[in-house]
């Protein structure tokens, strides 16, 4: 854990982060411009960033966790308070969440070792796991050093008996014995130049610093760095083309592995190489969510699209080239009764209105509640019970907190009966609205949730209908003027 901040900049996102109150200067706000974790004045990163023009570490935290009060993470001791440590203790957990989330993992040394799938670079960036592979290795075999054999008459280390059966005279005794006195032997030599060594020591610090904020790495000591420079893209592709030449010069897996990693590291620009995280959030919610909730991918074949039929030429086409696809579907068959959930995973900070007939802000509007419903009738079955969600992070929950999922209300069908308050709120009174004319509002824990999909937690069926279990989510007395108001 970090306990004395040295150079931080806390951001939320979402923050206007050239507000004077931000106290930034202009030119991190031009190099957080520059490096693409802004959109219309608002942070749109979520991960870390090396800045160099200030020599600080920027953490961009979602927009879900409580604030830091200050910018820079101190309290009037000069130390990190404590909103600061959750911050930086939540995302660590956030970081190795999206390197899963990435579709390559650097630990598979196969083929050429691509960090990243260069089409989706700008969601994925997956350096964690190569600063991870490479600060492993220099721990458990310290820095590289280029050996080389060469094969000398009558040297120092190992016999070549191919070499010296073939390029000597042997002494042959009466007996037929046969003795060489001269001997091939395979000599090691140390690369004098020691290129690779000083890649190697530079790449090491490289990863060192990327991974100092988020990563609780053990303290290393540090190699010293030499004077080469990899500040641009290409000088990195140099140095990764230098280190190519030598591949062929290599046998061991170490060697090979160790080198691929490096070649991978240079062959990131340095755009990259400062910053890991994404600008799209929303995807690694998804994700999360899918895995956990376990989505059953065979309904996606499933989905209709419209068609459209041409009046002039009585050809039918289809009106679109793609499905509407729901998140999450699953099905549990319990009892001789089979239940299908349909659930959607959205990245909302919804809040709900103190006032009775305030609509509710930064929640699913019409279009998305239409959608689900429509889902949710596309997919019934006969005999089967349909239930609903959408799923929220949990705004400002405790991160020390267990509790996994609450339930904050739910969202109605609209038809024509249902015009006017009274109308609803006569249902709800008298338990009239059917389980399907219903989608619930779910609050999960980001801390549970993340710890899940790391584990490969799935929810099992039991704790799935818990949570949609009728007397569980209906709990809430809605006929009390107060929580009605709040849930309208």
């Amino acid at each position: 854990m970090v306990t004395s901040p040295n150079n931080y900049v806390f951001l939320q996102e979402e923050d206007e982060y050239r507000k004077k109150s931000k106290k930034l200067s202009d030119d991190l706000c031009t190099e957080l411009e520059q490096n693409g974790m802004t959109n219309k004045g608002k942070i749109s990163f979520v991960g870390s960033f090396f800045s160099e023009r200030t020599k600080s570490f920027v953490i961009c935290y979602p927009k879900y966790l409580d604030k830091v009060n200050e910018v820079d993470g101190y309290n009037e001791e000069k130390q990190f308070s404590q909103e600061a440590l959750n911050c930086l203790e939540h995302m660590k957990l956030v970081c190795k969440v999206i390197e899963k989330c990435s579709e390559k993992s650097a630990k598979e040394l196969e083929g050429d070792f691509s960090p990243y799938d260069k089409q989706e670079s700008d969601k994925y960036i997956n350096l964690l796991s190569i600063a991870e592979f490479i600060l492993q290795d220099y721990l458990e075999h310290g820095l590289y050093e280029m050996k080389t054999y060469r094969h000398k008459k009558n040297a120092k280390g190992p016999v070549s008996w191919e070499k010296t059966i073939n390029k000597t005279i042997p002494f042959i005794t009466e007996k037929n014995k046969v003795y060489y006195i001269d001997t091939i032997n395979k000599k090691k030599y140390f690369d004098k130049n020691r290129l690779l060594t000083q890649i190697h020591a530079l790449v090491v610090n490289e990863c060192a610093k990327h991974k100092e904020v988020l990563l609780d790495s053990n303290e290393i000591k540090l190699p010293k760095v030499s004077e080469l420079n990899l500040s641009s893209e290409e000088e990195r592709k140099k140095t990764s083309n230098v280190i190519r030449s030598y591949m062929r010069q290599v046998f061991t897996d170490r060697e090979i592995n160790l080198l691929k990693a490096l070649i991978s590291w240079l062959d990131i620009s340095p755009y990259y190489i400062k910053r890991f995280g994404t600008n799209n959030f929303q995807i690694i919610w998804e994700e999360v969510c899918k895995s956990v909730f376990v989505h059953d991918e065979s309904f996606e074949d499933r989905m209709p699209t419209p068609f459209f039929y041409n009046l002039k030429n009585e050809k039918i086409y289809r009106a679109t080239d793609y499905k509407l696809i729901p998140d999450i579907v699953r099905v549990i068959n319990k009892d001789e009764q089979q239940r299908k959930f349909v659930l959607d995973a959205k990245y909302y900070k919804p809040e709900i209105p103190e006032e009775k007939g305030r609509t509710l802000q930064y929640a699913p509007a019409a279009g998305p509640i239409a959608t689900q419903f429509s889902y949710m009738e596309q997919l019934k079955e006969k005999g089967e019970i349909m239930n609903g969600a959408f799923l929220f992070p949990h705004f400002y929950q405790p991160l020390s907190s267990d509790d996994f999922i609450d339930n904050i209300g739910f969202v109605i069908k609209p038809i024509e009966q249902r015009q006017r308050d009274k109308d609803v709120r006569n249902e709800i009174e008298n338990n009239k609205i059917n389980l399907e004319d219903k989608i619930f509002y779910f609050q999960i824990n980001p801390n549970s949730i993340y710890k899940r999909f790391l584990n490969t937690g799935e929810l099992k069926d039991e704790d799935m209908l818990s949570y949609f279990d009728f007397k569980n989510v209906d709990s809430v007395d809605y006929t009390n003027s107060d929580n009605f108001s709040k849930a309208n």
